[in-house]
């Protein structure tokens, strides 16, 4: 392939994207690259299109067409391109394959993409040059919790996190787990094991008579998980929860109940010798073995 020629055109001639594949741009980093350019001189050239009036449409380079402009640079090197089936295609290498775009503004980016072209996948696919299942994959982000969606966004979950966390089914449960996953980390694994314990309890609640307590509330109207019916599954975490409908026998009453309804703790040598121990020894005496 035969070199591009770099042209010089003067910042004031330049157009900001009409379809921008960014939403934002952190203003540290764009003072921190006009810095670099400033130092080290524009080592990549902008691609760009002509517009009217004499303008000329950026394709790729945004967040350097930003710097320049905070340097007032009077002229930046540019590529011209013509071929214009091809402008989305190197917006999206541009901004994903440097890793400059985050999974958020891409998924914006398809979306916006995704209704001007008859909200039509295969349309978009083709016209980013992507797989379609990728570009999927990022239209569900849109389509899932917008809480989700803010939290993988503010850096606080992982996209496999997040999309785990948009396959569970129950918006309360979801929440809970999210919530969690955001103060206490959460790796893949443990979110899928999170999205398995969610909706097989939401499955079993399904099959229950409407007239079945509940669990508690998180906050107004949004319920604590389904997995008990008391007011402590607000201080639960995922790992004391289950799905299981196994009939195990509660350690103080004795009541038999499936474990979905029951918690999980998990107690130190020294704290089960002198809590525990005593108790199970007085169940003994007493004839009371738990089954």
């Amino acid at each position: 392939m035969a070199p591009q020629r770099i042209v010089q055109i003067p910042v004031a001639s330049l157009a900001e994207p009409a379809l921008a594949a960014r939403t934002g741009m952190d203003e540290d980093g764009l003072v921190s690259l006009a810095q670099s350019i400033r130092e080290l001189g524009l080592i990549e050239p902008l691609i760009v299109k002509p517009a009217d009036d004499g303008l000329y449409e950026i394709i790729a380079g945004h967040r350097r067409f930003k710097a320049l402009q905070l340097l007032n640079a009077p002229h930046a090197d540019c590529i011209v391109r013509k071929d214009l089936d091809s402008h989305e295609a190197v917006k999206v290498h541009e901004n994903i394959e440097r890793e400059e775009l985050s999974p958020v503004d891409e998924a914006q980016y398809y979306g916006r993409l995704f209704e001007q072209l008859g909200r039509d996948t295969e349309n978009v696919a083709s016209k980013v040059k992507r797989r379609r299942d990728h570009v999927e994959d990022r239209l569900l982000l849109l389509a899932g919790d917008a809480d989700v969606l803010a939290a993988l966004r503010d850096g606080k979950i992982t996209l496999a996190v997040a999309r785990e966390m948009n396959r569970i089914t129950d918006k309360g449960e979801r929440l809970y787990y999210l919530e969690y996953a955001i103060r206490g980390g959460c790796s893949s694994k443990m979110a899928r094991e999170w999205r398995d314990q969610a909706n097989a309890r939401t499955e079993l609640l399904a099959r229950r008579p409407a007239a079945e307590p509940t669990a508690g509330t998180l906050a107004p109207g949004v319920p604590a998980p389904a997995a008990v019916g008391s007011q402590y599954a607000f201080h639960a975490t995922p790992a004391e929860l289950s799905s299981s409908q196994e009939i195990r026998s509660c350690f103080f009453c004795e009541k038999k109940s499936e474990e979905w309804r029951m918690y999980r703790k998990y107690v130190c040598s020294p704290c089960a010798d002198e809590h525990l121990a005593p108790e199970a020894e007085k169940r003994l005496r007493l004839g009371v073995v738990p089954s």
